[in-house]
């Protein structure tokens, strides 16, 4: 087996992260945890994966986080459930919040929080109850070969929470439909146990919220940096579409799935 371009791997995977925040320049990459500094969550939605793993009375958990971002997720949930959790995020800045708000909701003990790729992630980590992922790029590859990279971190029987989109007109081939992203997580041994449809006007309002306070921080950015004014109204324009496109193209939804014993 040829050995594995590590640093390759990473910048890949960055240029995948940037996308999946509406990126769409390599330079403004650097300037992404300034623009995000005032969100915690970060397009996530933690109350919901409580509320799916609330339905599975499991005890002291472990659960693992990939793409964690600030950490708000694996904290909200430790906070109500025993347990202990890891999170890894290709940020370095994203994962200092993260323990800083992990030491602030006085759940610091509980809690690993790494600076790491999410490649690297999956070659370590095994035997967790709970996986947390957010499928917003290919980097996993296929949905198939996403939850079949995902499964070597579980325990038997384990369960993967997922963050997806799908399609509101059914002719759009550019997304997985409903019935090919469950076709395919079955393809790959797991069980669907339920789907969470986000409810459109929470969506609408997260991005209102969110669209304000990165367009604040995008004005400080053109007025330190005004040689790259288009490159930031670039990237809130992007914003401004995703957000278009997620309220009225497209469903978000949680799903729950077990991988078969």
């Amino acid at each position: 087996m040829d050995a594995v371009d590590h640093k390759k791997v990473i910048e890949m995977n960055k240029e995948e992260f940037g996308k999946s925040l509406s990126a769409n320049d390599d330079e403004i990459l650097k300037h992404l945890p300034y623009l995000l500094q005032d969100l915690w969550e970060l397009g996530g939605r933690p109350d919901i994966q409580l509320d799916l793993i609330k339905t599975l009375d499991l005890k002291d958990i472990k659960i693992l986080d990939l793409g964690c971002g600030k950490g708000s997720s694996l904290i909200r949930i430790l906070k109500h459930q025993t347990g202990k959790g890891v999170g890894t995020d290709i940020v370095e800045e994203f994962i200092e919040e993260a323990k800083h708000k992990s030491v602030e909701w006085k759940i610091d003990d509980r809690i690993e929080f790494r600076t790491e790729d999410l490649v690297e992630t999956l070659k370590t980590e095994r035997n967790y109850d709970v996986v947390l992922y957010g499928i917003d790029s290919d980097i996993l590859g296929t949905i198939e070969e996403c939850f079949e990279s995902l499964k070597q971190t579980l325990s038997n029987g384990g369960y993967i929470i997922a963050e997806t989109i799908y399609p509101k007109i059914e002719t759009d081939d550019s997304i997985d439909s409903q019935e090919e992203f469950q076709r395919q997580v079955q393809k790959a041994g797991f069980v669907l146990l339920e789907e969470k449809f986000w409810d459109t006007e929470d969506i609408r309002t997260m991005n209102q919220e969110y669209t304000t306070k990165i367009v604040k921080r995008a004005q400080e950015l053109i007025t330190k940096y005004p040689q790259e004014k288009i490159m930031f109204e670039e990237y809130i324009n992007s914003q401004v579409e995703e957000c278009k496109e997620l309220e009225n193209d497209l469903y978000c939804v949680s799903v729950l799935c077990q991988l078969k014993s």
